[in-house]
């Protein structure tokens, strides 16, 4: 799994990135940071394209970080999870209704 985590002060390539990930199939823990089973950075044009963004914006920070699945079971987290960030982290494969 990778953890993906950008400060971003321009609007336009923040939701442009946003928008991207979510495109790509990375699901948002929180607003700046997503997570997927991919390495953006090493993803056929999408990682051309975070480098492009990123450097449109000096202040602008990118960070990718590699962690064990099994480590989202052990994560300590508060507030509400969507359900597919419930799924990933609960390896959920199905929904009775």
């Amino acid at each position: 799994m990778y953890l993906i985590s950008y400060d971003i002060s321009e609007d336009k390539i923040r939701t442009r990135l946003a928008n991207r990930l979510v495109a790509e199939g990375y699901i948002r823990m929180q607003l700046s940071v997503f997570i997927g089973s991919k390495n953006p950075m090493r993803t056929a044009g999408l990682g051309t394209d975070i480098k492009s963004w990123i450097k449109q914006d000096v202040n602008a920070r990118f960070m990718v970080v590699s962690i064990p699945a099994e480590n989202l079971k052990t994560a300590f987290i508060l507030g509400v999870l969507d359900d597919e960030l419930e799924a990933l982290i609960f390896e959920k494969t199905c929904i009775f209704v």
